[in-house]
């Protein structure tokens, strides 16, 4: 089993389009948690932490629950 994951892994990093394509997701998938942390108010250092938004909430009512405004 090891050394077909060895394999496979060896593979993949030898294949320029399999480093290609995890290049691009180094770049791409940070920026896009960055977007989704600015989006809904979260904190950087710990994002899970706001209880959500009931559906129903305005945005308004949120706010006054909550720190961020």
């Amino acid at each position: 089993m090891r050394h077909h994951v060895l394999l496979f892994v060896r593979h993949t990093m030898e294949t320029s389009w399999s480093l290609g394509f995890l290049s691009l997701i180094l770049i791409v998938i940070p920026i896009i948690g960055m977007q989704l942390v600015h989006k809904y108010g979260w904190q950087h250092w710990e994002p899970f932490d706001n209880p959500y938004k009931k559906l129903n909430e305005t945005d308004e009512e949120y706010s006054e629950k909550t720190d961020f405004k």
